[in-house]
């Protein structure tokens, strides 16, 4: 009896109460944080989703869009690559080449991290600054407003292969102040569209940029020029020469090394 009326007593004093609270809440924060470690997204695959734009010039334009592994089980906000394709190709043949499947195994070894990738559809047209302007002023805005972006320069990149890679060049120096980064893979870039790349050499800021083409490529001339160029006018980049001609392969054996360089570029701002 004495012990139940010791156990009664204490159970109404003040330290019984705080010691209930206290327990009460280890309890509760041990669950939320069980709740916690069980919702961690484990998926290692992204998706690639459509995205579909209402353009003046083009009418409606469309484009692939890759999300990381566990984009929708969180908030956060990613750096974007815009990646062109080339003459006769589509919005899917960077995918083709594997831009997802290298994207998710880079991600999963914690080699990259996440990005959004968009692939649209590119009008190879001759005088280059109409689709520019659209990319520009109606494909980025819609891209930084259906998804959870990093809307700005230095979190924003563009890349092409062949007539892609001097479309990416042209854009990419012509708004500077909407990329921070530039890919040139494989392109005829001092001869292809109206308007001559050597021309935007003053950008400002100038994106960082990144060459890269075959011994055996045609276009290896102008990549060359270019190079010299960019040496004359004493600005930084990356010109590599690598064995290979100017095929898909070429590209998508690379794939890993452009996906690296461009989150370095990302990273380091």
């Amino acid at each position: 009896m004495c012990f139940i009326a010791c156990l009664t007593t204490f159970f109404r004093s003040k330290h019984a109460r705080v010691y209930l609270s206290i327990s009460l809440s280890l309890i509760f924060l041990s669950a939320c944080a069980d709740t916690r470690a069980r919702s961690i997204c484990a998926d290692t695959t992204g998706t690639v989703v459509d995205a579909r734009f209402d353009t003046e010039a083009y009418g409606t334009l469309s484009a692939s869009v890759y999300l990381p592994p566990c984009y929708d089980q969180t908030d956060a906000h990613y750096p974007v690559l815009y990646l062109l394709h080339g003459g006769g190709a589509s919005r899917y043949s960077w995918f083709t080449l594997g831009a997802g499947t290298v994207s998710d195994t880079l991600i999963g070894n914690a080699e990259l991290a996440p990005m959004i990738i968009v692939s649209p559809t590119v009008k190879h047209d001759w005088d280059g600054q109409q689709y520019a302007d659209t990319l520009v002023q109606t494909i980025v805005p819609a891209i930084d407003t259906d998804f959870r972006t990093r809307a700005d320069r230095t979190q924003r990149g563009i890349a092409g292969m062949s007539a892609g890679g001097s479309k990416a060049a042209f854009i990419g120096l012509l708004y500077p102040d909407t990329f921070g980064a530039v890919g040139i893979y494989s392109g005829p870039v001092l001869t292809y569209g109206a308007t001559k790349v050597e021309t935007l050499l003053s950008a400002d800021p100038m994106p960082a940029l990144y060459l890269d083409v075959g011994e055996s490529d045609g276009f290896l001339p102008q990549h060359v020029a270019l190079h010299e160029l960019l040496i004359a006018r004493d600005i930084e980049h990356i010109h590599q020469v690598r064995p290979g001609a100017h095929i898909p392969s070429f590209w998508a054996n690379a794939l890993d090394t452009y996906l690296r360089w461009f989150n370095a570029v990302f990273t380091d701002q």
